[in-house]
């Protein structure tokens, strides 16, 4: 019998489960679209896999029956990981597995899980993995995130993109149109956990039921999209006349978030918090400032009112989506290059970025909420 299409309307999977990718920010983006699949098959069993780092997240996301926590690895025992995320995925009994990382891994271990129906994009040299390999754009960095996850979505009959003809025209109004409709805006409501994580790292250091904003000083990717740190002490200085400051970050960044925190008589909770605990405070807070991070994305999500500084990378492709958020950024002629750190040394597109710009941009974000 010849298999049915992803499009047809008898291809009715029963237990569905939707791969996300890594990177914090990007699992974010990809919300929508594996919102928009796990509507698509109501009748089905949707569960989501993720890095075990990344599950409090997907705890947050109210279209996934289950969360499956991946393990991760580098080196010679990646391949332990992925025979273990293998074992985790065969014991679901899934039917249709969609992958939206472009890894041979995770292509690998829905193979291995005899998942009969894999779809993902064919890249990483894994079509043969694939039994519906989709063809991806020429130019993934040509489009946003949401867009790229999308295309996935609508291989499997979820519609073409909403809003998207718009950003095609006008490709860095995406940020703004899919924050604008509730299909392509991320949504995240915190879960218990991370609720009780918040309170209690907020009640410790005297902010329970205290106004603060949230500084996100780092970036993983690189120097290339951190503003400098003399500019955060100066922001931090003016807005903690108002408000209450609070500095978080990886327990890498602490050295920099103690350097803002003192500057401002503000709360330095880098490396205090595990990502629930991030969630959770985030969700109290009255306004965010941060880099263009997997913080930042949360922040949108979370619909707080907010600045996200941009240095090397583009707001056309992976510019946080919130009511919220406004984007600032220093666009020069060499930007973006999205170099980790910067080829030419002077970092004109972040250090051009005054303090004044952000404090103004994030009271234009408080007022428009």
């Amino acid at each position: 019998m010849a298999r049915r299409a992803l499009t047809d309307p008898g291809f009715a999977p029963r237990r569905i489960v939707l791969r996300t990718p890594n990177p914090l920010g990007d699992a974010v983006m990809a919300e929508p679209a594996l919102r928009a699949i796990a509507a698509h098959f109501p009748h089905a069993r949707v569960d989501v896999a993720v890095p075990a780092a990344l599950a409090p997240l997907a705890a947050c996301w109210g279209f996934a029956a289950g969360v499956i926590a991946l393990p991760r690895a580098r080196g010679a025992a990646k391949l332990g990981a992925a025979l273990a995320a293998a074992r985790a995925l065969r014991a679901g009994r899934y039917d249709l597995a969609v992958l939206l990382p472009n890894s041979l891994d995770s292509a690998f271990a829905a193979r291995a899980a005899g998942i009969g129906r894999i779809v993902g994009y064919a890249r990483d040299a894994r079509r043969l993995l694939l039994s519906d390999p989709i063809a991806p754009p020429a130019n993934p960095r040509g489009e946003h995130m949401l867009a790229y996850y999308w295309r996935l979505a609508e291989a499997l009959g979820c519609g073409a993109l909403p809003g998207g003809a718009r950003v095609a025209a006008a490709p860095t109004s995406a940020p703004a149109v899919f924050a604008a409709d509730a299909r392509t805006r991320p949504a995240l409501t915190p879960s218990a956990d991370a609720h009780a994580k918040g309170a209690s790292l907020l009640a410790r250091h005297g902010l329970a039921g205290r106004g603060f904003v949230v500084l996100a000083p780092g970036a993983a990717y690189g120097p290339a999209k951190q503003w400098p740190v003399a500019h955060y002490q100066a922001l931090a200085r003016d807005l903690a006349r108002d408000h209450a400051i609070v500095v978080v970050g990886t327990p890498d960044e602490r050295a920099i978030a103690a350097a803002i925190a003192a500057a401002c008589g503000g709360v330095d909770l880098a490396g205090a918090t595990d990502l629930a605990g991030l969630i959770g405070v985030l969700a109290r807070a009255r306004g965010f400032v941060g880099n263009d991070s997997g913080a930042a994305h949360l922040a949108g999500a979370l619909g707080i009112a907010g600045a996200v500084i941009y240095g090397s990378t583009s707001d056309a492709h992976s510019g946080q989506i919130g009511a919220g958020l406004a984007i600032v950024n220093r666009r020069i002629e060499c930007s973006p290059c999205f170099a980790r750190a910067c080829p030419l040394g002077h970092l004109r597109c972040l250090t051009e970025i005054t303090p004044d710009t952000v404090r103004e941009a994030l009271e234009r974000a408080a007022s428009a909420g």
